[in-house]
């Protein structure tokens, strides 16, 4: 999955734009922004035939297809929130290193995920989702260039990062309505360790000795989760 996150971002101490009025190299930053997804399904596509329909719902009879269809991220989640800490240690006038610890959440949302297609009588009946909330957490460590203008308060600044992900584990509910189908509560992922690395750009101001304020907007892509044992898959 790729995300994109803009956040504004307090800094206490040294660091940047302050770090020269400061004769300790370290420094620390609290983010909070928003995040959202930019690429990544949250399930694929698939069919599935029913002998059956009786055993999915008593007012359906004879043979059908389960037409699961690929939704991404946007589709089932709404825009997440996500914050950081970050220690910060300068290396340079103009870079420093970082490590950081941010918890990302995004609520899940009711979207149509497929069709249930009634072979006999040709008509075909929506499938709708609702998945529980992604909750992440990330450690991450980076590198960040500074660049001079002639304002010194001002900083901007590119960013690359990289480190380690969990994210919690997620299940769906689905139903088909008009019928009686629900399917509560539906294993979807299991809690996953993963990958993640990103870049970012921004800016910082010095607004008094040893204090900044920034935004910044950045990419993140992290690794695939990790699938529910017995639970539905497209």
């Amino acid at each position: 999955m790729i995300r994109a996150v803009f956040a504004a971002a307090v800094i206490l101490g040294a660091g940047g734009a302050a770090q020269a009025q400061s004769a300790s190299p370290w420094a620390f930053s609290a983010r909070l922004g928003a995040d959202l997804p930019v690429s990544g399904d949250v399930h694929g596509s698939a069919d599935a035939a029913v002998a059956n329909l009786a055993a999915l719902d008593p007012t359906l009879s004879g043979p059908g297809v389960l037409r699961i269809r690929g939704r991404s991220w946007d589709d089932l989640y709404k825009a997440g929130v996500t914050g950081a800490v970050e220690v910060r240690l300068q290396r340079t006038a103009n870079t420093e290193l970082f490590g950081s610890f941010g918890y990302t959440q995004a609520k899940g949302k009711r979207g149509q995920v497929g069709l249930v297609q009634v072979t006999n009588a040709g008509i075909a009946t929506p499938i709708f989702g609702t998945f529980g909330d992604y909750k992440s957490y990330a450690l991450e460590v980076g590198y960040r260039q500074y660049f001079t203008l002639q304002n010194p308060a001002l900083k901007p600044y590119y960013a690359v990062r990289g480190g380690l992900t969990y994210t919690d584990s997620i299940a769906a509910t689905f139903d088909v309505p008009g019928t009686a189908v629900r399917l509560a509560n539906v294993p979807f992922y299991d809690e996953t360790w993963g990958v993640t690395f990103g870049a970012d750009a921004g800016f910082l101001y010095a607004i008094a000795p040893g204090a900044e304020l920034g935004a910044e907007v950045g990419l993140r892509y992290t690794t695939a989760l990790k699938d529910a044992d017995g639970g539905l898959r497209g």
